[in-house]
């Protein structure tokens, strides 16, 4: 049984009418006999048929059909196809067409319907992909027309997608408006037929009755369509538009759903860019302060006094400042270099520690680059030690140059 169906094909009618065998734990049936079933043909016309059939058609089919050979005699190597196989049917389209061309159909809710796009391939002579563009390019009217014709099924088989399937009904006004020679010739005909109707041509009686008798697909598919009581087809014709509009209605769920997700985005956005400003001015905030504190140490480490002094007033009580061996080493009269400063500043840094037994304290200090360090600062009482150093180091290079000699 197809996906979506709930009534008997001729394909599984001709499973119980078909040779069969089992391969690889799968029941496969003729291929010979189920044409000859379902299209009435007999053993001649079979082969005919399935050449007949187009590559993609056979395509599609090729991942159920296998090579197998019965076992009676006179029996040849023939295609035999799984059930889910031969549930991808075919209509020879001749009766319309005047050609040996098929068209796949199934049956939905009880209804027969074919491939939009097969019935476009054969009657306008074009591949897969360009009859997908002729029903792009139909008009938007025209498939508001054929839409109580039409729904979407997918086939079975590797690579197939969901496309739109038409009732006879509805390929023959389709076949109206389609390009092509062959569309051409099918209006033709059309309207000869009308015009011996309306003429009272009493030859359509015979023709009428032959259509009647005929077992060909597309006759039964006509009759089908004819059994169809007012009452059935409006109730039909009613659950398309109710299945059109639960679509629309879902289509309109998802937009609303895309622009709520839209306006978060942007919202979310927004906040991120928002995030971002406040988090450049607290950055720009926090190297303000810090330049600020760093100048402020600065100018507490210059003399606050007339006499050349380092004493801070603070609520009247006299507080020392200390002060970084750079500026102590400018006081003695010596500007010198950084890499000299350094060394110096860690002979001083050992003095200190030897003498105290615990680490120098620090300030903070600006660099020329804009960058705040923090470096060990000395009281007036330790600047003997900077001076030591500072003697130490001279004293040193000076031997190093007199044995480099």
């Amino acid at each position: 049984m197809l996906p979506g169906s709930h009534t008997s094909t001729k394909a599984e009618v001709a499973q119980y009418l078909c040779s069969f065998t089992v391969i690889n734990g799968g029941t496969y049936m003729s291929l010979c006999d189920i044409i000859m079933v379902v299209c009435k043909k007999d053993n001649n016309m079979v082969g005919e048929v399935w050449r007949n059939t187009s590559d993609k058609q056979k395509e599609e089919l090729q991942d159920s059909i296998l090579n197998f050979q019965f076992p009676s005699q006179g029996q040849r190597v023939q295609p035999v196809i799984t059930l889910e196989g031969a549930m991808t049917q075919l209509i020879p389209f001749a009766e319309l067409t005047g050609g040996t061309e098929s068209v796949r159909f199934t049956v939905i809710n009880g209804g027969t319907y074919m491939s939009v796009r097969d019935i476009i391939m054969v009657v306008c002579k074009k591949d897969n992909n360009m009859a997908g563009e002729v029903w792009r390019n139909t008009s938007d009217k025209q498939k508001e027309e054929l839409q109580d014709f039409l729904l979407n099924f997918q086939f079975p088989g590797q690579g197939q997608r969901v496309q739109p399937m038409i009732t006879l009904e509805g390929a023959l006004k389709l076949i109206m408006w389609l390009p092509g020679d062959m569309a051409k010739d099918y209006r033709s005909k059309a309207c000869g037929i009308l015009t011996r109707f309306l003429g009272g041509d009493s030859s359509l009686v015979e023709e009428i009755e032959a259509n009647a008798a005929s077992s060909a697909p597309l006759n039964v598919l006509a009759r089908e369509a004819l059994a169809l009581t007012p009452q059935q087809e409006l109730e039909a014709r009613e659950l398309k538009r109710l299945e059109l509009r639960e679509r629309i209605a879902r289509v309109e769920t998802l937009e609303v759903e895309v622009r709520h997700k839209r306006v978060e985005t942007q919202r979310m956005q927004k906040e991120e860019a928002l995030s971002l400003e406040r988090e450049e001015h607290l950055i720009k905030d926090c190297r303000l302060r810090v330049l600020l504190r760093a100048n402020l140490m600065n100018c507490l480490q210059q003399d606050t006094r007339a006499d050349g002094g380092n004493l801070l007033l603070t609520d009247g009580v006299a507080v020392e400042v200390p002060k970084t061996v750079q500026r102590i080493l400018q006081e003695m009269g010596h500007d010198l270099p950084t890499k000299t400063t350094k060394a110096i500043g860690r002979a001083v840094a050992d003095k200190f520690r030897d003498r105290h037994g615990h680490e120098a304290d620090k300030v903070e200090m600006i660099l020329k680059e804009g960058q705040s360090v923090r470096v060990n600062a000395y009281a007036t009482k330790d600047h003997d030690l900077v001076q030591e150093a500072f003697e130490e180091y001279y004293e040193t290079n000076k031997k190093a140059k007199h044995a480099s000699f």
